[in-house]
């Protein structure tokens, strides 16, 4: 988180908070129409990538 994504906006600050958990679904969405974005494409196939392999490591 450390890019610089505070720049973009006078709004957002990043404040990471240690030592804490998020116990809740991580859910990604993707727009299916035009215009499509080749980043969030690349980006959504690594994050199923990475997802089936943690089920497939917790044997689900």
């Amino acid at each position: 988180l450390n890019n610089g994504l505070e720049a973009l906006s006078d709004n957002l600050e990043i404040r990471p908070i240690a030592e804490t958990e998020v116990d809740s679904m991580l859910a990604l969405i993707m727009r299916n129409k035009e215009p499509l974005s080749s980043l969030a494409e690349k980006c959504f196939a690594d994050a199923q990538v990475i997802f089936s392999e943690r089920q497939s490591a917790d044997g689900a």
